[in-house]
């Protein structure tokens, strides 16, 4: 559904129009399960930069009202730039599937942007998504973690009138006022040392504070993308498909497909004597899952990596999807007679390094 240009406002640092949008209507149709951080998920460490030194084109948002059409494809942009060749979209095929979309330059809300998405991006089939989750952009750990899991935040915004006086590069700060029919559609793929959002807009950039997010009646969505990962089915981040599903529908989303790319590496294969041990530690570790066995020495174990005893299930599902990459940390444990405990923090130690757990 169409959100219907409310304005053009002239943009004097750039000399071009902006085109607005009601931000009441842009919010139709937004996703109805919401992006929630487990407890005792890590904090990723800033900086996160996933703009580098990728293009990311006007995509026709200085003539048209297709920003959040431009926001999607920036998000693709972002996907393959940081695991192949970044994505091109031609500007006039993109411009008229956004019309189409939009019946006319009417804008767009969230359900129709994610809806057409799902088919891909400017006749692109494979610029697609496969799920949708709404964030809650006002919490920084919430969008810090899906910003490094996923790749970036859909973000939308009442854009203050003193924002539209800025130039590339500057910065959206407080003091400001939200205006409704100022509604704009971006895409932010990194956070600063400083907790700065790196958002994408206009053919450029601003740096968006915490306190500017807080000001701009802010909204927005993730999105769980093929495109994220390489062609091994790792992304950027160097966790797998295998992972980032798991972690995906843990979060909040929906069960994802089997991992459509090849299986990991395999390792080095044990002395057959072991199995039988490795059969009996992850039967162990299988009967975590069950919070009654959850003794006082287990917490203790999460609880020195930052893990709360109501994250633990989480943490056990992905020690599971991740046995490929712990086996032959079992493996050796058990060979040195490490006890279960030992190997568990073993392998916890090698899904969160000390300085995302500090």
């Amino acid at each position: 559904m169409s959100t219907a240009t409310c304005k053009r406002v002239y943009l004097p640092r750039l000399r071009h129009f902006a085109h607005f949008h009601d931000r009441h209507a842009m919010k139709r149709g937004h996703p109805k399960r919401t992006f929630k951080v487990p407890a005792g998920w890590p904090m990723p460490p800033l900086p996160i930069d996933f703009a580098k030194s990728l293009v990311f084109p006007m995509y026709g948002n200085d003539r048209l009202g297709d920003c959040m059409y431009a926001a999607a494809a920036h998000g693709d942009n972002t996907f393959t730039g940081n695991n192949s060749a970044e994505s091109k979209f031609d500007e006039a095929t993109l411009e008229r599937y956004y019309e189409r979309l939009s019946g006319g330059d009417n804008g767009l809300d969230e359900g129709t942007l994610i809806d057409g998405w799902k088919d891909g991006i400017a006749g692109v089939r494979a610029a697609c998504i496969v799920d949708a989750l709404d964030i809650e952009t006002t919490d920084p750990a919430t969008m810090r973690a899906a910003i490094y899991l996923f790749g970036g935040v859909l973000f939308m915004l009442d854009v203050p009138d003193a924002w539209c006086n800025t130039g590339d590069g500057e910065t959206w700060d407080v003091p400001a006022h939200a205006d409704r029919n100022n509604g704009h559609g971006t895409w932010i793929n990194g956070v600063d040392a400083a907790g700065n959002y790196h958002l994408l807009t206009w053919g450029g950039y601003r740096e968006l504070t915490p306190a500017g997010l807080q000001a701009c009646d802010p909204s927005g969505f993730v999105v769980f993308s093929l495109r994220w990962f390489n062609a091994q089915g790792y992304a950027p981040n160097g966790l797998h498909y295998n992972q980032l599903a798991a972690m995906w529908t843990a979060a909040g989303g929906k069960p994802l497909p089997a991992s459509p790319f090849p299986a990991p590496t395999p390792t080095p294969v044990p002395s057959p004597g072991i199995w039988s041990e490795v059969a009996a530690f992850l039967k162990w570790l299988l009967s975590l899952l069950n919070p009654l066995n959850h003794s006082a020495p287990v917490k203790q174990v999460f609880a020195r990596r930052g893990i709360s005893p109501t994250g633990i299930w989480s943490w056990i599902i992905l020690i599971l999807a991740d046995y490929a990459k712990l086996e032959p940390i079992i493996t050796a444990d058990l060979a040195a007679g490490k006890t279960y405990l030992q190997i568990l923090e073993d392998c916890l130690a090698a899904l969160i390094p000390h300085s995302a757990a500090a």
